[in-house]
């Protein structure tokens, strides 16, 4: 079975210039984890919820296990609020970040005519989750996992 037959031809695409926040409100709107970047019909870089993630700070907010004095409790609460803030700042970043800043570049394609194991094992070795299918310079599709599991029912 090739490529082209199990990838999604429907494609959300961003552009360099726009802002990480539409792209995480697109991510959400059409249930997707990653989407090409284009400029002047051509693939740029690809964007997806890791590199969001890695973008902001990871943040582990506290645990307390044993029932604290009220002093305790008070401080726990100024923690926490302190610890919502900064999470609050780190989404704020969103507002103002391009995806040209935070996308890959460098991209690993496959051509609509590639066999689908060919794409399990590029998936495999280059721990990634999804694939562009690139003909003549153009996104034609995109293969994911999930593509492909579909493929073996």
């Amino acid at each position: 079975m090739l490529v082209r037959d199990v990838m999604t031809k429907d494609v959300h695409k961003l552009k360099p210039e726009d802002y990480v926040l539409d792209a995480v409100k697109l991510f959400k709107k059409h249930h997707v984890s990653g989407a090409p970047v284009e400029e002047n019909g051509r693939l740029v870089g690809l964007l997806s919820e890791r590199d969001v993630l890695q973008y902001l700070e990871v943040h582990e907010f506290g645990k307390h296990l044993v029932l604290p004095a009220p002093f305790d409790i008070i401080e726990a609460v100024l923690d926490m609020q302190a610890e919502v803030e900064e999470v609050r700042r780190e989404f704020d970043k969103l507002k103002h970040a391009y995806i040209k800043d935070i996308m890959k570049k460098e991209v690993i394609t496959i051509h609509p005519d590639a066999h689908v194991s060919e794409a399990a094992d590029i998936m495999l070795e280059k721990h990634v989750n999804r694939l562009p299918v690139v003909e003549s310079g153009k996104v034609m599709g995109i293969v994911t996992r999930s593509d492909i599991l579909k493929s073996l029912l």
